[in-house]
């Protein structure tokens, strides 16, 4: 994908060709890349989608030239039949959807009809691009670009979005609120209002140092409940596998809160967590295939003609494997165990019981909290090399859930987190390319099905490429391990901790 900044000056032909209002355009596209990005966890969109979300924005008034009734299906029409280079092939059809709901006499009642009969996943993925950028039309209905969002707070019973004040700002608030209705039938949480604030913006902060404990962790883990099952529907959009990653990773989250804070919660927790553990399993499994498959395409785009044919033995046989892993996933979402288990966590988030511990402040915990996995983390001795391939993916493990934990917390310490959760985040990402050599060493012979010598070498030659690929990551993994277990770095993560 170009970048953001070559986008919009691409952009320039298609405001002329078609007469579009450039402000207009910039402008709202910003506020539904701010709409996004304050409520992932329900617009139900993965990180891939957010150049998909602004490039609705820029192009949204299409054909607003042309007058303003039916200008957003007319807009729709234009966008299908236009050649747009710097637009991927599969993004048209979601962008031209999104665009036929943007208007205000847009035909959401019938739209919304459509879609719970259809129960598509590009459908839906439309719908919510829809649903933002109604919205982010609507704060810039007077078309001066003066209306900007100061805050997006979402207290757990609905949404409320704080405008800067501004000459255009309240009437703009008003004519978004009125198009937030397609935003309220697909999000869990709906937008209650849209307010001008003259003094300090609100905070936007989920948790508190001074709340309870089990009052933090039960929002942590609800919010994160919410970003997993608002991305169910993606499951079945195989055009992007982030869905997948991004429900995997929401669980590894619950996860950790879970296990960090089970004493906080209560014992209710455990019998909970274990269901959810189960999903993640699932869906680990899932994105294994897929990053697999993503390396396998990269080295047949690569790969002599020799090597080809048993490359794409390869790709097909892991294919197959994904379409029955994938079935087996959606049918476990689908299904009444899952449903229960919904209700459950949803009863447990409500209630207000907590553990022996919970009334304790949430700074004082989530201290203790990171400082026993800082520990785990450098348990492990100096000498990455040394370790067995078992105990390089426990040191993985205990990364990413010190690192995990770090990020949910980091609104308690400003910014001083900030360069650690960044160290915790390439350390993992080494280890990470380490494990996939042991994970795909044995998948490649398997998939390949070679016989023949010819197809033998060109196993071969994968693998050799796999295992020079795991020198290059354990190398710089070791000496990056050999810097985090100095005594001066470590005693330095330990301040930034206990202060």
């Amino acid at each position: 994908m170009p970048s953001k900044r070559d986008i919009r000056e691409q952009m320039q032909e298609f405001y002329e060709r078609f007469d579009m209002d450039r402000g207009h355009a910039e402008h709202v596209a910003d506020l539904c890349a701010r709409i996004y990005r304050d409520l992932p966890h329900l617009h139900g969109l993965t990180k891939t989608c957010r150049p998909l979300v602004e490039m609705t924005g820029l192009l949204h008034d299409v054909a607003e030239a042309e007058g303003k009734k039916g200008h957003d299906l007319s807009g729709a029409a234009r966008l299908r039949k236009t050649p747009i280079p710097f637009v991927p092939r599969g993004w048209k059809p979601l962008m031209a959807q999104a665009v036929a709901l943007h208007s205000k006499r847009s035909d959401v009642k019938s739209f919304l009809s459509h879609l719970a009969e259809k129960k598509n996943p590009r459908l839906e993925l439309a719908a919510r691009l829809g649903a933002i950028l109604r919205i982010a039309d609507g704060l810039d209905h007077c078309r001066k670009q003066d209306t900007r969002i100061r805050a997006i707070v979402d207290d757990g019973k609905a949404v409320t979005i704080y405008l800067a004040d501004s000459a255009s700002a309240v009437e703009n608030g008003r004519f978004a609120l009125a198009k937030a209705d397609l935003w309220n039938r697909l999000s869990p949480r709906p937008i209650r209002q849209i307010v001008v604030v003259r003094d300090k913006a609100p905070n936007t902060d989920l948790v508190r140092p001074r709340q309870p404990m089990r009052q933090a962790a039960r929002a942590m883990l609800g919010r994160q409940f919410e970003q997993l099952a608002s991305r169910e529907y993606g499951l079945g959009y195989a055009d992007d596998p982030e869905y997948v990653h991004e429900m995997r990773v929401a669980i590894r989250r619950m996860l950790v809160l879970i296990h960090a804070f089970d004493k906080d919660l209560g014992s209710a927790i455990r019998p909970i967590g274990k269901k959810i553990a189960n999903l993640g399993r699932r869906l680990g499994d899932v994105r294994d295939s897929d990053a697999f498959l993503a390396y396998v395409q990269e080295r047949l785009d690569q790969a002599p003609p020799a090597g080809r044919r048993v490359l794409v033995t390869v790709r097909n046989a892991q294919r197959r494997a994904r379409r029955e892993q994938y079935r087996q996933v959606m049918a476990a979402f689908a299904g009444a165990e899952y449903e229960r288990l919904k209700t459950r966590l949803g009863r447990f988030l409500a209630a207000g019981a907590g553990g022996r511990r919970g009334r304790q402040g949430a700074s004082r915990e989530v201290t203790k909290a990171l400082q026993r996995y800082l520990a785990e983390f450098f348990s492990h001795g100096r000498r990455l090399a040394k370790l067995s391939p078992k105990q390089q993916h426990q040191l993985r493990i205990d990364c990413k859930n010190l690192r995990y934990l770090a990020d949910f917390f980091r609104g308690f310490y400003g910014t001083r987190l900030r360069g650690m959760i960044e160290e915790l985040t390439e350390f993992q990402d080494l280890l990470g390319q380490v494990h996939d050599y042991y994970v795909y060493k044995d998948w490649l012979p398997q998939k390949a099905a070679a016989g023949s010598p010819k197809g033998r070498q060109a196993v071969q030659a994968q693998l050799d490429d796999l295992h020079r690929r795991r020198e290059q990551a354990l190398d710089l993994a070791g000496r990056m391990w050999k810097s985090l277990g100095k005594g001066r770095t470590r005693k330095h993560f330990e301040r930034l901790i206990k202060n």
